[in-house]
């Protein structure tokens, strides 16, 4: 008796036959399921859609052959007779949702059944139109609806292989030349031209699907501006603020191509460091992957509509006061020892503007202090640069 799910319940093998498989389980008359003989017998699995067959050591497979019994009810409707591949496997064309039986005889006895097995076909949905990426960094593009793949510029055979994989475990993919019937598998080391396709077979073995795969040319060179705050882009001008550095105006842009390589040149084609202060003479030169196209944008230091507010305001009244008046410029710091240091300085005070910006000197004509942690002295100044350029001194009281 079997169940809807294919199961069965109970199970009775015919008088005179030797042995009787169901369900992958070898039943001789008047024994249960559980019998041990393991040596011979036939199996069928769902999810391959095949058949496979056990048989004793050292048998030969010409000597054996499979009888597929079509069923209606306990009516036999179709048979025939097929043999066994050097794997031990039998691969048929099933409805779903049937009830079929297999045999497994001899071949110069196809009376004698060697082991039975009778199922229902509920076959799993064959989900083959569907790859995943496993490496973005070779395929930049997969659409498993338009069945296309975008690979990157000189990527092989091999590097796609590693990249995806189906999301059903039991199909399998190659890469062929072609979708013609002349199409060939291409080897490993071969890079990846327009034209080819990847096949994708079911785990049935005959349904397949093909995607199209073409390469990036590796010809892009072209940015965007990711932050609007540091530069803007007019086709191929590049406007920044005054003391943007090249580090912050590189932080600010995107290429098109992730592969392509940037760099800021001062007038002599001269790379700049990236702690340098943009200028109006210099260039943003982007080079393609395939190292003969590139594009260049002009740096455009934008002097009008600028600020020129160098006035600070303290934080803290408690600790410090600020005399904003022309000539007289001055941070007075209270005498309660909570401004002792450079950086104790620096987070007492603000500008009232904020694009512009403060540095701590050791003197009027001295440097930017490097040591947050360097005391204060008389002779220490603050130096405000407005967003327009415009600079003006602190004295330190």
């Amino acid at each position: 008796n079997i169940n809807n799910n294919g199961s069965v319940n109970k199970v009775t093998a015919a008088e005179g036959v030797s042995g009787v498989t169901i369900n992958g389980n070898i039943v001789k008359p008047g024994t249960s399921t559980d019998i041990e003989d393991e040596s011979t017998k036939i199996t069928f699995s769902n999810t391959n859609r095949s058949a496979t067959v056990t048989l004793p050591e050292n048998a030969n497979i010409n000597d054996y052959a499979v009888l597929v019994i079509g069923l209606e009810g306990e009516t036999q409707v179709t048979d025939k007779v097929s043999r066994i591949d050097r794997d031990k496997k039998v691969i048929f064309s099933f409805e779903d949702n049937s009830s079929y039986g297999l045999k497994l005889v001899k071949t110069n006895s196809p009376g004698v059944i060697l082991g039975e097995i009778r199922f229902i076909t509920n076959f799993p949905a064959l989900d083959i139109t569907t790859l995943e990426v496993l490496d973005s960094n070779i395929v930049t593009d997969l659409n498993n609806e338009s069945n296309e793949i975008k690979v990157e510029y000189k990527s092989t055979v091999g590097d796609l292989y590693s990249a995806i994989e189906t999301t059903d475990s039991g199909a399998t993919f190659k890469v062929l030349s072609s979708a013609e019937e002349d199409g060939y598998e291409v080897a490993n080391r071969v890079e990846i031209t327009d034209g080819m396709i990847v096949k994708v077979t079911a785990t049935d073995g005959t349904t397949t699907k093909n995607y199209s795969v073409t390469a990036k040319t590796g010809s892009a060179s072209t940015l965007t501006v990711k932050d609007a705050n540091v530069v803007s882009l007019n086709g191929e001008v590049l406007t920044v603020k005054p003391r943007t550095t090249v580090s912050e105006l590189l932080a600010a842009i995107k290429l098109d191509d992730s592969r392509a390589t940037v760099e800021v040149l001062d007038e002599d084609e001269e790379k700049v460091s990236g702690s340098s202060n943009l200028e109006s003479s210099m260039i943003v030169k982007v080079t393609a992957q395939d190292g003969e196209n590139d594009t260049s944008y002009d740096i455009n230091v934008k002097t009008e509509n600028l600020s020129n507010d160098t006035d600070l305001r303290a934080i803290d009244l408690n600790h410090a006061t600020v005399n904003n008046t022309s000539g007289s410029r001055a941070i007075t710091i209270k005498d309660d020892n909570k401004i002792k240091t450079a950086g104790d300085l620096l987070s007492a005070i603000e500008t009232k503007d904020s694009n512009a910006d403060i540095q701590i000197l050791g003197s009027v004509d001295g440097v930017e202090v490097a040591d947050s942690q360097e005391i204060v002295k008389n002779v220490t100044v603050a130096k405000v640069t407005a967003e327009d350029g415009t600079i003006v001194k602190y004295k330190i009281k």
